[in-house]
């Protein structure tokens, strides 16, 4: 109070008192009791003690507080130190009112007003009138609250004091609140947060930001909350306002916790209990732990039931183990329900890491030979020079190191399925020898005359255009088109984004599963950028990513930054083709450059370029046709179709591809129907 200034250089003889006015109130307490038991001068021991009773009330020790004040309240009036009576009379109103005693309190400020006010300073009647204004407002009775707000703010005028102006601003919005009227209420807060800035006292700046950012977590927005509290911890932090710095955390973790970021909830709620600790806020520490312990509960909640849910999605999502929604992937469960019992051979085509192993199991699974056995080979893993042995055995002396006969995986496979991985790399001298088998069910072991007769069904896979080896002359145009009688194409991922949420979840919950430790989601901006990201390796890089960014994330979430650490970079090639290229859209169906639909060969193929004459071809016109053929479709959906979910229901692409198809061609929806 101003009313003490007269004793100004009395107290700064203190060290407390100067860590007090730094408001490093922890450090200043104990300074400040060291003083109140060492100190001869009892002057000094009771000034010490008044600013004892300070630096209690701010950390909330309100009871410690009140027995300080009480005490030099007494040796004031004994010592007829009539300004620190005066003191310690306003101040016990101001704890009563603290501690919840609101109208002990307001008696306190009447019996001072009735005693001193003809004596009081101006500024000391203008905080008098500021704290007898917030205590009616807090017992409601707004018409006396609003009379000494209104006396406040023309005190602070007259003084031209930013401070008591401020504070006067701030408690208007407080009653405004209070009132009902949230657009007043804000209004004035505003006012307070604009005084407070023009005034650059940063104290005033920090409060005011933090009462503001107050006013709007109680009206329940949220993301203006979290912006005020934001520049109030900012401030908070680099004055060294401990005290201010943990309560604004702890309301900051409030407000993320309402809008549903639980992890940034806990994380802030743990720096204010740290941060509170440090700076002997004892009487807040089970403030600040019951702020933690809500959140952590709604977060083992919230994990729970995500856990569940996750699960039934999971079984829901999945046929024949083939997880996704998207109509892509329905009409490849639906060709393993209708070509599985059948007994022909199948050709599976797709690019690397779209799951062509894990169709034929299914295939396997669907058939009437899944009692059997299940054999798998590679063609391009196995030696050119071993592979004939391997897939159709050898007799004793066939070659150099046959030192006795040996049976091919075809008749150790004999009632059962044999699945010939990468068939495209298949030697084209023992094709022929396949196509036997193919047709007849019958080989020769290397080396032997007696023909062996075996019921063998054929699953064969590549990623490799077919047709394209067969003008090439790398494989029969017999075979092929006797592999080629059922095909089953796989879609790439890019042809599937829609189920790039339901795989995601499926590979957490085995991640899940596998690390028993805590439950971990991906958070909804990560999902949109692995969504709007070109898997090249398909599933298997999807899968890859996901098993790397769980390992390092850290917390619960895994966020886009730990996903996107994970993505391929571009090759320079890649990168000086982008570069010399025509502007080309991030298309799913058939903007890759010269592997575009390795996955699925067409049946015509008079028109097909062969691979060797393909540098021929002109790349860049052909892209400029695409994209002007897909910007016409995008404009024709966009007049059809009245809303995004419908548009990208039609195009069977999700939200951020659409969104980014749109940009990429320059088509803007201000003008459009569509939300």
């Amino acid at each position: 109070m101003k009313c003490l200034e007269s004793y100004r250089d009395f107290f700064e003889g203190s060290a407390g008192f100067r860590l007090f006015g730094e408001r490093k109130f922890k450090l200043a307490l104990e300074v400040l009791e060291n003083e109140i038991q060492r100190d001869a001068d009892r002057r000094m021991r009771e000034y010490a003690r008044f600013y004892a009773a300070q630096c209690h009330f701010v950390l909330g020790n309100y009871p410690a507080a009140r027995r300080y004040l009480l005490q030099t309240n007494k040796w004031a009036g004994r010592a007829e130190e009539r300004p620190m009576r005066m003191a310690c009379v306003f101040n016990l109103a101001v704890v009563e009112v603290a501690c919840g005693n609101r109208e002990k309190g307001l008696g306190i400020y009447d019996k001072f007003r009735t005693l001193y006010e003809n004596r009081l300073l101006p500024y000391d009647r203008c905080m008098l009138l500021l704290n007898l204004g917030l205590t009616h407002t807090q017992l409601k009775q707004y018409g006396d609250a609003q009379l000494c707000l209104d006396q406040a703010r023309v005190l602070a005028d007259e003084l031209e004091d930013a401070h008591l102006l401020t504070y006067t601003l701030y408690y208007t919005g407080i009653l405004a609140n209070r009132q009902g009227d949230l657009n007043r209420s804000r209004e004035f807060s505003e006012l307070a947060v604009a005084t407070a800035e023009a005034s650059g006292c940063s104290y005033d700046i920090c409060r005011s930001h933090w009462q503001l950012g107050n006013q709007h977590l109680r009206a329940g927005k949220y993301d203006m909350a979290l912006k005020s509290l934001k520049k109030s911890i900012r401030i908070a932090k680099q004055a060294g306002y401990q005290v201010e710095t943990a309560k604004c955390l702890n309301d900051f973790a409030w407000a993320y916790f309402k809008t549903g970021k639980l992890a940034e909830a806990k994380s802030y709620a743990e720096e204010a209990i740290i941060t509170g600790r440090d700076a002997g806020m004892d009487a807040d520490s089970a403030r600040f732990l019951d702020t933690l312990e809500q959140i952590s509960a709604h977060i083992n909640d919230f994990y729970e039931e995500e856990k569940l849910i996750a699960e039934l999605e999971r079984e829901s999502a999945r046929d024949f183990e083939i997880v996704g929604y998207s109509e892509a992937i329905s009409i490849v469960t639906q060709a393993i329900r209708t070509f599985g019992p059948c007994n022909d051979p199948i050709l599976i085509l797709g690019e690397t890491g779209t799951g062509k192993e894990l169709v034929t199991r299914a295939l396997f699974d669907a058939s009437p030979r899944h009692k059997g056995m299940f054999f798998k080979r590679n063609c391009a893993a196995i030696p050119e020079n071993l592979i004939e042995s391997e897939l159709f055995g050898h007799v004793k002396g066939a070659f150099t190191g046959a030192t006795s006969d040996r049976k091919g995986i075809f008749e150790q496979a004999d009632g059962g399925v044999l699945f010939l991985d990468e068939i495209g790399e298949m030697p084209l001298n023992l094709q022929s020898k396949l196509l036997r088998v193919l047709e007849y069910g019958e080989f020769y072991r290397l080396g032997s005359p007696d023909l062996i007769k075996v019921d063998v069904r054929i699953f064969a896979a590549t990623n490799k255009d077919l047709a394209d080896e067969v003008r090439a002359g790398n494989f029969r145009e017999d075979l092929y088109y006797r592999l080629n009688t059922i095909r089953i194409d796989l879609p790439p991922l890019c042809e599937r984004r829609e189920d790039i949420a339901v795989l995601v979840n499926h590979f957490l919950f085995a991640l899940n599963e596998e690390y028993d430790k805590y439950y971990k989601v991906l958070t909804t901006d990560a999902l949109q950028t692995l969504e709007s990201y070109n898997f090249a390796g398909n599933i298997r890089e999807l899968k890859n990513i996901i098993r790397a960014a769980y390992l390092t994330s850290k917390g619960r979430q895994i966020t886009a930054e730990d996903v996107q650490r994970y993505f391929q970079k571009p090759s320079r090639r890649q990168v000086a083709q982008t570069q010399t290229a025509a502007p080309v859209l991030d298309l799913e169906l058939d903007e890759e450059d010269d592997t575009t639909a390795s996955h699925a060969p067409a049946r015509d193929e008079k028109n097909v370029v062969p691979f060797e004459n393909r540098e021929l071809v002109d790349q860049t016109s052909l892209k400029e046709h695409v994209l002007s053929a897909e910007r016409d479709y995008l404009l024709k959906i966009l007049k059809q179709c009245d809303s995004v979910n419908k548009a990208c229901s039609v195009l069977k692409i999700s939200r951020p591809t659409f969104y980014q198809k749109l940009k990429s061609h320059g088509i803007s929806l201000s003008n459009k129907r569509l939300v």
